[in-house]
């Protein structure tokens, strides 16, 4: 009993004690934290406040502005317009929020005469949007590890070498509202890179299939159907994108290099084709269609050769649609351009420089059309088109520039001719003429009343 009460009480002595000290150490950690938190939230304050003084000190941009000429009557219920206004403001910053965590951004403020725009940052996947004033082509987190890099957010992907055109550029959206001053919208996106000595492999799951933004309103840039993605107006009004569901999102993987004098690049895309279809919306009378994009898988590749003056380069995609929605095809864009400063010096020029590409296409096997009322054959441009430019640059200051393109299967094309004057290194005056011709089914045939002049100015800060 003696023993028992003894051992009970050291017992409760012991718990006493250990309760005082835990007391104790209790009591001093809240006097050291209200003794340090007020240093604390002062030094986060401090701390975003230099992460904002960073980011608005990082701030570049560009202006740029375009009065456009049209000569020609567009036809009934289409704008007439003689002259019109574009301008764009392109605000970038860039700053390193904590550790290996960065924030890249662009803005995009739009603002025309007549009138395009309608309301500020459209929703992700929202259709047939309209052209905002004020948009984030980029807004992207970026976490750089010491051989891995990941990104969250939303921007531009590049992706082909071939220049004036590539087929295999195909994942981005464009606004359109201005054609011929179209720009990408950039695409909300999570990218896993892993760097290696001489290459790298990337994985890009994209969420959302952007809808590109068409001309609004009465535009000339419109078709009778108003669409722009098919030439001989037989799109639809209606339209899906489904991105509700993990598998009706793209992922693309990449695998890129660089060799002795040469470039190159592997891919794989699963996801929304590049090409919309039509298809009749269920059974009902009288019929109505649909236009979606079918879920295709796409293998492609790319390769740039340097030797000397010389550049060469060729850009291959193949297409395979689920269900025979949409024909299979291959198609593919090759060329080279060559810069020449004999020659032109001779001719009292610095630099002569011809760029010439041809984009081909073949069909692998036919959409079945149980399925498909119309594939996308009439909404792939280019089929077998020559495109070239020539550069003559006369001084280091002043470029002027031909363009040509040839669309051997539907016939049409377009001629154009440019100039560019650094006056200083931050301002730039243009001017360019862009005249096209074709059938009213062809890309550029159906625009051949809005043959255009514009001049324009651009100034860097």
């Amino acid at each position: 009993m003696i023993l028992s009460f003894t051992t009970s009480s050291l017992v409760a002595d012991r718990r006493a004690s250990g309760s005082r000290k835990r007391f104790t150490s209790i009591l001093f950690v809240l006097l050291c934290s209200v003794s340090v938190l007020p240093g604390t939230v002062i030094a986060a304050e401090g701390a975003i406040g230099s992460r904002v003084t960073d980011y608005f000190a990082s701030t570049t941009g560009e202006v740029t502005a375009f009065v456009d000429f049209h000569t020609k009557n567009a036809g009934p219920g289409l704008g007439n317009e003689t002259a019109t206004f574009w301008s764009e403001l392109i605000v970038k910053n860039y700053v390193n929020l904590f550790g290996s965590v960065s924030l890249e951004t662009e803005l995009v403020l739009t603002v025309t005469g007549p009138n395009q725009q309608s309301g500020t940052f459209n929703t992700p996947g929202v259709l047939n949007p309209d052209p905002a004033f004020l948009e984030f082509q980029t807004f992207l987190l970026t976490w750089q590890g010491e051989n891995t890099e990941v990104k969250l957010g939303k921007g531009v992907i590049d992706l082909g070498w071939a220049e004036i055109y590539s087929p295999v550029n195909r994942f981005n959206s464009i606004d359109y509202s201005k054609p011929q001053h179209f720009f990408h919208r950039g695409e909300i996106q999570l990218s896993i890179t892993r760097f290696f000595s001489s290459s790298e492999l990337s994985l890009t799951v994209l969420p959302f299939n952007e809808d590109f933004i068409d001309p609004p309103g009465s535009s000339r840039w419109l078709n009778s159907r108003g669409d722009l993605d098919f030439f001989n107006q037989i799109g639809s009004r209606d339209e899906d994108r489904p991105h509700k569901f993990p598998e009706d999102w793209g992922y693309l993987l990449k695998y890129s290099g660089v060799g002795d004098g040469f470039d190159y690049y592997i891919a794989a895309h699963h996801g929304p084709g590049a090409y919309p279809i039509v298809q009749l919306k269920g059974i009902v009378f009288p019929p109505k269609t649909i236009k979606v994009y079918p879920t295709a898988t796409s293998a492609m590749a790319g390769i740039v050769v340097t030797r000397g003056s010389w550049s060469y380069y060729t850009d291959v995609i193949y297409q395979k649609s689920t269900s025979a929605e949409d024909d299979d095809f291959v198609r593919w864009a090759s060329g080279f351009s060559y810069r020449e400063t004999k020659l032109a010096h001779r001719l009292g020029l610095e630099e002569i420089k011809p760029i010439l590409t041809y984009s081909g296409q073949d069909i692998t096997e036919d959409s079945d059309p149980t399925v498909t009322l119309f594939n996308s054959e009439d909404a792939r441009p280019h089929p077998k088109s020559l495109l070239a430019r020539l550069n003559l640059r006369f001084t280091d200051r002043m470029l002027v520039y031909l363009l040509a393109s040839e669309n051997f299967d539907d016939e049409d094309g377009v001629v154009g001719i440019g100039m560019e004057y650094q006056r200083t290194d931050s301002f730039r005056i243009s001017a360019v003429g862009t005249f096209m011709r074709g059938k009213d089914n062809t890309q550029l045939g159906r625009w051949r009343a809005n043959d255009y002049i514009s001049v324009g100015f651009h100034y860097v800060f």
